[in-house]
């Protein structure tokens, strides 16, 4: 339809990759969290199969919290070194700022030892 059509909007890289990137861990944390009822079921049906009152839904509920946990703490670690190199990168950008503003604030002034020397 001629009258219809929009201008589509153009994703920076930027965005793109963020959103992708979140995606990918919104995935993994949910793939975590699911190794409990996924095991426990598991264990459930094997119960009804072999007739083995709550032993397999206990065995597959120890095993799939105990995966659960491994997952998490894995997954962790991983934002976590995520997040500490994002922070080391923005540093020399920060420590240059703090520089430049505490020049702004000294202007062309000199520092006492600065003085003494000239005398």
């Amino acid at each position: 339809m001629p009258g219809t059509d929009r201008p589509r909007r153009k994703q920076n890289a930027s965005s793109s990759s963020f959103l992708a990137q979140a995606h990918r861990e919104y995935h993994e944390a949910m793939g975590a969290v699911m190794g409990l009822p996924v095991a426990a079921t598991v264990g459930y049906f094997l119960d009804m199969q072999l007739q083995s009152a709550p032993w397999c839904l206990i065995a597959g509920a120890i095993l799939g919290a105990a995966a659960t946990v491994v997952s998490l703490k894995e997954l962790l670690q991983k934002l976590d070194k995520q997040s500490e190199q994002k922070r080391m990168q923005k540093l020399p950008e920060t420590i240059k700022k703090q520089e430049d503003r505490s020049i702004g604030r000294l202007g062309t002034e000199h520092s006492p030892l600065e003085k003494d020397k000239s005398s």
